[in-house]
């Protein structure tokens, strides 16, 4: 499924709620979403034979979060925390901490919250990690939005 905002758990869940009959039937490890693919792709990608753990830092949401972690990751980034700032002045950048610290992969998928300060935070990780692969989880260059399904690109 083309859904980078929910766990395989969750897909599994709205699946059974519209098709009332897979009730009992369908397992997790029967739904495939890219989030899932992105992860599976990522650790086939990067191996573990350091001792250090693999890194991601996310643009996305709790669910993206929540299906890398499984896949061995440590997470940063994901969901803002209540009343953090979306815009970022030159100096707050210059000031940020980047507790981040080296990352392996910078995964993005569907973030309605996404805002100038997680794009220059994102831009500096990518920057200071060359080697980080790069993952878009889908490939929309738009989304329907509104009743009469508008473009939003």
């Amino acid at each position: 499924m083309n859904n980078a905002s929910s766990t395989r758990m969750e897909l599994k869940r709205k699946l059974e709620k519209l098709l009332n009959f897979l009730k009992g039937i369908l397992k997790e490890e029967m739904v495939i979403g890219s989030v899932y693919v992105a992860a599976r792709y990522l650790s086939s990608r990067l191996s573990n034979d350091s001792c250090s753990a693999r890194r991601a830092h996310v643009i996305g949401t709790a669910g993206l979060c929540q299906e890398l972690q499984p896949a061995g990751f440590d997470i940063s980034g994901g969901p803002d925390i209540i009343d953090t700032a979306c815009g970022m002045s030159r100096d707050e950048l210059a000031a940020y901490p980047f507790l981040e610290g080296k990352i392996d992969a910078m995964v993005i998928g569907l973030d309605a919250d996404f805002n100038y300060r997680k794009f220059c935070i994102a831009t500096v990780l990518l920057q200071r990690n060359p080697q980080a692969i790069l993952v878009a989880t889908n490939r929309d260059s738009f989304d329907l939005v509104g009743v009469d399904g508008r473009h939003l690109s």
